[in-house]
C-alpha cells in the first residue's frame, strides 16, 4: 500500500493559529497569540522591542551573574504595562494589531492608537493573556528562546573573529600619486 503525501500547501494549511475571543462592550472579535516571527519583525521595526529580547537572551544563555542581574532589573515585578511603556506606544499598537491578525499593518496600528483607553487597555490585557497562554512573561520568552536555540539561531554572531588572510582581508587604500 502506498503512502499518501500532502502537498506543501496542504501541509502548511494544516497548521493554523488557535484563536480565542476578545469581548469588549458586548462586541466580540477573534484574537490569537503574537508569533515569534512577528516579534522579530517588531524588533526590526521598533528598536526598543529588541532590548527586552536581548535581556531575555542574557537571562537564558548568559552567565549566572548576568542572569540574576536581568532577573533583578527586567523581570522581578515587571508587568506587561511596564514593558509596553519602555517600548512605547508603537510597540503596544504593534502587539495588539498582531493579535487581531493584522500583523505589521502600520495604518491599522495608527488607527488603534486613536481609540479610547476603554478599548486599547483591555485589548492589550487580553492580547497579553492569549499570547502568554497563562504563563509569566519570563516563562514565555524562555520557552521561545529555547526553541530558537534548538534551531541554532542563538549561535549567530557568536563565532570567533578570524585573522585576516589574503582571501578575506579588506583592500587597503593606495596613493594615486605619480612616482
Amino acid at each position: 500500500m502506498s503512502e499518501q503525501f500532502l502537498s506543501a500547501d496542504d501541509f502548511i494549511d494544516s497548521f493554523s493559529h488557535e484563536f480565542k475571543t476578545m469581548d469588549l462592550d458586548g462586541k466580540s472579535i477573534p484574537i490569537r497569540a503574537m508569533t515569534v516571527a512577528e516579534i522579530l519583525v517588531a524588533c526590526k521595526r521598533i528598536p526598543k522591542f529588541r532590548r527586552f529580547l536581548q535581556d531575555a537572551s542574557e537571562f537564558m544563555f548568559g552567565s549566572e551573574q548576568a542572569a540574576s542581574e536581568v532577573m533583578a532589573t527586567r523581570f522581578t515585578g515587571q508587568s506587561l504595562v511596564d514593558v509596553a511603556l519602555d517600548a512605547g506606544l508603537d510597540a503596544v499598537a504593534c502587539f495588539v494589531a498582531c493579535c487581531l491578525n493584522r500583523p505589521h499593518d502600520e495604518a491599522f496600528e495608527k488607527k488603534l492608537l486613536t481609540k479610547p483607553d476603554t478599548f486599547l487597555l483591555p485589548a492589550l490585557s487580553q492580547c497579553k493573556d492569549v499570547t502568554l497562554g497563562g504563563q509569566t512573561i519570563e516563562a514565555f520568552f524562555t520557552e521561545k528562546l529555547r526553541l530558537l536555540n534548538l534551531m541554532g539561531l542563538m549561535e549567530l554572531g557568536k563565532h570567533p573573529k578570524r585573522e585576516p588572510t589574503v582571501a578575506n582581508r579588506q583592500p587597503t587604500k593606495r596613493s594615486k600619486k605619480a612616482g
